[in-house]
């Protein structure tokens, strides 16, 4: 079967020439830019721009390759099985997902009628992925983020006085005995605190149900911003609640401030919750 080959004229000057190839393996296009080859072809008809095409396996998917300083943007569709189609850096498949170079990889995945974007923290060059899939997006339209961070506790123990000005914290005076969720431990159980791991909009909210007067503050970085007052003093239990919606940079965080004459004693109903809007 006769081949052909397109190669850049030596002076650089980009007069292309036309030859026959001298081995089957050879099926290299060439566009001569003065720093080398522009566009490769492997003998999988995977191809590469501005680089040597990574080493998938032709079997499973074919692909685009781009990129520079040994990092690698591709485009794939598998060729049997799921019918994926996708966009990636720095990775390439072949027995498994692996990475071009050592840094993180990132993965938008559109199978079957799922969309689907995956992340990956720093590995070596060619040694195995393993992914998170930080966002799906089904066909309905539902889209899931089981990294999103949130917080939510809660106490039905009796409290008694602990003075006047009192944050609440998750050991020690044991404010609240349960943790509901705290999706990328962002709520620090000694102190209290949730402190926010990307800049957005959060949402806070804090409820109890006690017997006497009581100052419920929200606050940021330890200034209140959302303050509710009661100075009633009521025979049966009454709930009080407070939210703020507020936005946050990296690294700020809320707490909850009590100001009070005094918890009675009795059983009481807590709860605290914290989450990233958008």
């Amino acid at each position: 079967m006769s081949k052909v080959k397109i190669k850049g004229n030596a002076s650089g000057t980009g007069v292309l020439t036309i030859e026959a190839p001298n081995t089957d393996t050879d099926s290299t296009i060439t566009l001569p830019d003065g720093t080398g080859e522009l566009i490769q072809a492997d003998a999988s008809g995977n191809v590469g721009i501005g680089v040597t095409p990574e080493s998938w396996d032709a079997s499973v998917f074919k692909s685009i390759d781009g990129g520079g300083s040994g990092k690698t943007g591709s485009l794939f569709w598998q060729v049997n099985g799921d019918n994926t189609t996708g966009l990636s850096a720095n990775m390439y498949y072949n027995g498994g997902w692996k990475y071009s170079s050592t840094d993180e990889a990132t993965l938008f995945e559109m199978k079957n009628d799922v969309m689907r974007f995956k992340v990956a923290p720093s590995g070596t060059a060619d040694s195995a992925i393993s992914w998170n899939t930080a966002m799906t997006i089904d066909n309905a339209g539902r889209v899931t983020m089981p990294y999103q961070p949130r917080a939510s506790a809660t106490d039905t123990r009796g409290l008694t006085e602990r003075g006047n000005t009192s944050t609440f914290v998750l050991n020690g005076t044991n404010f609240f005995n349960t943790v509901r969720c705290n999706i990328g431990n962002h709520l620090n159980t000694s102190t209290g605190k949730f402190t926010c791991p990307v800049a957005g909009v959060y949402r806070v909210f804090f409820y109890v149900s006690n017997i006497g007067p009581m100052n419920i503050r929200l606050r940021k970085n330890g200034a209140t911003i959302n303050e509710i007052y009661t100075n009633s003093s009521p025979t049966t239990y009454n709930g009080r609640g407070n939210e703020a919606i507020v936005t946050m940079a990296i690294n700020d965080y809320f707490d909850i401030n009590i100001f009070t004459a005094g918890f009675q004693a009795g059983t009481q109903h807590k709860q605290v919750s914290f989450e990233l809007l958008g």
